[in-house]
């Protein structure tokens, strides 16, 4: 065996280890708790026709029932241009190495996972309700 199949067998024993499925069925791959999940993402850049439809999509976002101060988080925690000046800082040229975008797939995964939380903490909300207005 050469070094190039020694890296390759290294590469797939450590994904198995670290996400506790196999690399060769990464297709159908399966979350595990407490293990390393799988992120789709689409390296390809310079799409101008997203770009163009991403302007349009602002554009008409409608306004937001989310309390100011989280509106407020959510913008800094997703502003493009702080997290170039972190990378920035640690010498991580996103021109050389692009991070990628996340696939349509992981953005809705992502979706399911939100609507969960957001149905759990519904629930214990409704939960709690009674104890804190003094209704039982």
């Amino acid at each position: 065996r050469g070094r190039k199949d020694d890296a390759k067998a290294t590469f797939k024993q450590k994904f198995k280890q670290k996400t506790a499925n196999n690399w060769d069925d990464r297709e159908d791959f399966v979350p595990k708790n407490k293990k390393y999940t799988w992120i789709h993402i689409d390296y390809k850049f310079g799409d101008d026709e997203q770009e163009e439809e991403g302007g349009k999509e602002e554009a008409m976002r409608p306004d937001s029932k989310l309390d100011q101060r989280l509106q407020d988080f959510i913008e800094l925690i997703f502003d493009m241009d702080m997290m170039e000046k972190q990378l920035l800082e640690l010498e991580y040229d996103t021109k050389k190495m692009p991070l990628g975008k996340l696939t349509k797939q992981t953005v809705t995964d992502g979706w399911k996972v939100l609507k969960r939380i957001a149905s759990v903490l519904d629930v214990a909300a409704r939960l709690r309700l009674p104890r804190h207005t003094g209704d039982r």
